[in-house]
């Protein structure tokens, strides 16, 4: 038996180059079949995605960081954060939504890195509704205690508008319900020290954002005085802001509704693109 090894080790040794090669054949077998394994996850991600399939929240980590950069055409930047626990829920409640826009992504040039035991997936992803490629896009996927692979991280780049040549006619109910959607899922929220944002809620083409003045009651509120001060500052955010902008372009209006302490109204505001319009003749 150890002449037999020992011949064995000779040939081995007369012949380096050759078992060099073939440890190097099963190190790319492995890696091939783990980035596989990652690359199978990514298909039933991009599967379930576009059946429209809620289950595919399933498929986040209750702990991910989800981002996401909408640009703006005047360049501007806003970014999204939102964990995982959160997003599945905004997932599982526009996927209807989505599905009647028909709002999907197509990716390609999919790719897999490993960091340890995280994985790194790259593609680039085609907006369908914006006809916009974000070749930034990536998630990280990990194995769960529980055995499964789940998303702990997304990143992807998202613009207002689109850029197709030929496009369908825009429900704005339907874009106006989910951003209702996606601020009630960040709400309530304080904007400064005396606001707070409630809600947002949509009838037909009117958004209406809800908020409370934490330190002030209905009874004896000035109104007037409040209305007067904080109009042009709301018609000029809104008219800048190209997300409110985009809203009432299309025939529909911001209603900013705000209620003291007691839940009791004091004043409600709204803004149509006529006061845009006339807010630029203006200036």
């Amino acid at each position: 038996m150890k002449f037999v090894s020992k011949i064995a080790l000779l040939v081995c040794l007369l012949s380096f180059v050759a078992c060099a090669s073939t440890g190097q054949k099963q190190v790319t077998g492995q890696q091939q079949a783990t980035n596989q394994k990652y690359m199978d996850f990514f298909k039933q991600y991009e599967s379930l995605s576009h059946a429209f399939d809620p289950t595919v929240a399933d498929m986040y980590s209750d702990e991910a960081t989800i981002h996401t950069i909408r640009k703006t055409p005047d360049g501007v930047e806003r970014t999204l954060k939102m964990d995982g626990s959160k997003w599945k829920e905004l997932i599982i409640s526009t996927m209807e939504i989505s599905q009647k826009r028909g709002d999907k992504s197509e990716f390609s040039n999919i790719a897999v890195s490993m960091d340890g035991d995280v994985a790194k997936i790259t593609a680039s992803r085609y907006s369908t509704i914006k006809c916009f490629t974000d070749d930034k896009y990536y998630m990280r996927v990990k194995k769960q205690s529980d055995g499964v692979l789940r998303i702990i991280e997304e990143f992807s780049e998202t613009r207002l508008e689109s850029s197709c040549k030929t496009t369908k006619k825009d429900d704005l109910e339907l874009f106006l319900k989910g951003v209702v959607k996606v601020t009630n899922k960040q709400s309530p929220i304080m904007i400064d020290a005396e606001t707070k944002l409630e809600k947002a809620s949509s009838e037909g083409k009117t958004l209406t954002f809800h908020y409370t003045l934490v330190n002030y009651t209905a009874d004896g509120f000035n109104t007037q005085i409040f209305e007067q001060t904080m109009m042009p500052a709301l018609l000029k955010q809104t008219c800048a802001n190209s997300s409110l902008r985009n809203v009432v372009n299309k025939g529909g209006m911001i209603v900013f509704q705000y209620n003291g302490k007691d839940q009791n109204g004091v004043s409600s505001m709204n803004i149509k693109e006529s006061d845009c319009l006339r807010l630029a003749d203006q200036t």
